[in-house]
């Protein structure tokens, strides 16, 4: 880069759907100043890419997939690279680290930076996930200048993996506080739409249907709930999240949950949702540095969460953590949540998340990191 000259950065990722590293990638793109942004998904433009390109960015859509192109749209990626001839190629996610990485290296670019954005353990992990984290971790001595992990625990454990130590910079996620703040006026409004009165108790988790995420941890939880004649209202809401998933419908049939539960496909408008709610847990099994913890807690909801990825390290002393799959420990902090004054322990998630998770901090970072 010459002296004087804006960075110009290409991120190759794996899609644009609704997402942490998404969501991270899209607020680098907005909101960093004196850097110049291409974006390449290697899947579809997805939600994310829309909004970056109706704001002007360049956002290239490959739609990677196995097929007889495969081959052809990995020369197109080498294309793309050498026409915006970038500083650096930023790639976000395991399987952009590996085919961005390669053909990036390939392409003569001097500087590539991966990411962490999840948590590795190999005893929740498939032999698939397994064998990818070998690779990466080998290939991490040989293709990344740097690593970005926007979590600290998912940092440790890829170094436990392999990766290369030296290359790795914790960058956590940031909020913007001034969208994510409380509303009351409108979380009444959202209850209305939902059919619930300001009195019910509501409980809420947001995630995709997925066995990290750990669903059937949160429904045995409010079972114990239910049987303690304690009411409630539950809004799950999160891509598969629905009474068509007959996994999902099924289990709440057999705990007797379907009054108790209102269900919503993934939505783009969560913070009102989350305005809405007395209570957020999460019930995860296996997190990295989960966004949804700080987009409600600068919301001035608390948290309760299980002792997965970053989540510990993000709640501090504003909410509630317990052990994964215990249905016993997370009911329990639900009643003691009830117990509680939430408004103060709000209050002081919101205080945690000004303190150390604001988007401006994260993209300081960011720019620090690129210039």
């Amino acid at each position: 880069m010459k002296k004087n000259q804006r960075p110009k950065v290409l991120h190759i990722i794996t899609g644009l759907k609704i997402g942490g590293a998404e969501t991270a990638l899209s607020n680098v793109v907005m909101k960093s100043k004196g850097i110049d942004h291409v974006v390449i998904s290697l899947g579809h433009l997805d939600y994310y890419g829309k909004k970056l390109k109706k704001l002007g960015f360049i956002v290239i859509a490959l739609e990677l997939k196995p097929s007889l192109f495969f081959l052809n749209k990995l020369i197109r990626l080498h294309k793309i690279i050498k026409f915006y001839s970038p500083d650096i190629v930023h790639t976000w996610l395991p399987f952009a680290d590996f085919i961005g990485g390669l053909v990036a290296k390939f392409s003569g670019v001097k500087k590539i930076y991966w990411s962490i954005v999840n948590d590795y353990m190999p005893a929740n992990s498939n032999f698939r996930n397994i064998l990818a984290i070998r690779l990466l971790a080998f290939l991490s001595k040989y293709i990344p200048h740097k690593i970005i992990s926007c979590s600290e625990i998912g940092a440790n454990n890829h170094i436990l993996a392999g990766y290369k130590r030296t290359a790795i910079t914790f960058i956590p996620l940031g909020v913007c506080t001034n969208t994510y703040k409380p509303d009351k006026e409108l979380g009444l409004k959202v209850r209305k739409r939902l059919n619930l009165n300001n009195k019910d108790f509501l409980i809420g988790m947001i995630a995709r249907f997925h066995p990290n995420k750990d669903y059937n941890n949160l429904l045995k939880s409010l079972s114990i709930l239910k049987d303690k004649s304690i009411k409630f209202k539950c809004l799950l809401v999160g891509r598969g999240i629905s009474s068509k998933n007959k996994f999902l419908w099924k289990l709440i049939k057999t705990l007797g949950l379907s009054e108790n539960l209102i269900l919503l496909e993934e939505s783009t408008n969560i913070y009102e949702l989350i305005n809405s709610l007395d209570i957020y847990v999460s019930s995860s099994i296996k997190e990295g540095f989960p966004n949804i913890l700080i987009q409600t807690m600068s919301c001035a909801i608390p948290c309760i969460s299980t002792n997965a990825g970053d989540s510990k390290n993000i709640i501090g002393n504003a909410g509630w953590v317990v052990k994964v799959k215990s249905p016993e420990e997370l009911s329990k902090a639900i009643i003691s949540s009830m117990n509680d004054d939430l408004l103060s322990k709000g209050q002081l998630a919101r205080e945690r998340v000004e303190e150390f998770f604001g988007l401006d901090l994260m993209i300081n970072r960011y720019e620090n990191i690129y210039i």
